[in-house]
């Protein structure tokens, strides 16, 4: 099958249909994630998962600017508050005490021809429409320096 955006979404959203309790997950905003824990999970009669309650992990960025690390991020003046280049190393630390979201199951289809568009697990209360605020399998953190 040709990978495509509408072949990922999909593949997304049934990995999380068979997530379980405990699974690491993404909060995906729009260019920063944040990392967190399945803590609830509400199944549909067709027994994927509808609901999905995600709880914040506290991560730890470990190769910052001001690190010893060999691939510690590097900074530089320009832009609006300058440039920050590197890939970002976290670790992750389960927080039983951390902010808790939902997410809820969307199936968005073509209104003419009543074909998918995409699956995802959406934040609830955002509308379909709204960039960002999805759900993602694995603890994948990220802050954008450069925004």
């Amino acid at each position: 099958m040709k990978a495509t955006m509408k072949n990922l979404n999909v593949e997304i959203a049934h990995e999380l249909d068979n997530a379980n309790v405990g699974d690491g997950v993404t909060y995906n905003m729009y260019s920063d994630r944040e990392a967190g824990t399945i803590i609830e999970i509400e199944k549909s009669r067709e027994r994927t998962a509808k609901v999905i309650t995600m709880q914040f992990d506290t991560a730890t960025l470990l190769n910052g600017a001001n690190s010893d690390a060999p691939d510690r991020l590097r900074c530089y003046p320009g832009g609006f508050a300058g440039h920050v280049e590197g890939r970002q190393r976290y670790s992750y630390e389960r927080n039983p005490n951390g902010a808790t979201i939902k997410f809820s199951r969307r199936v968005i289809t073509n209104k003419s021809t009543g074909e998918i568009v995409r699956i995802e697990y959406k934040r609830v209360g955002v509308p379909v429409r709204e960039t960002g605020s999805t759900l993602s399998v694995g603890r994948h953190q990220h802050y954008d320096y450069n925004f």
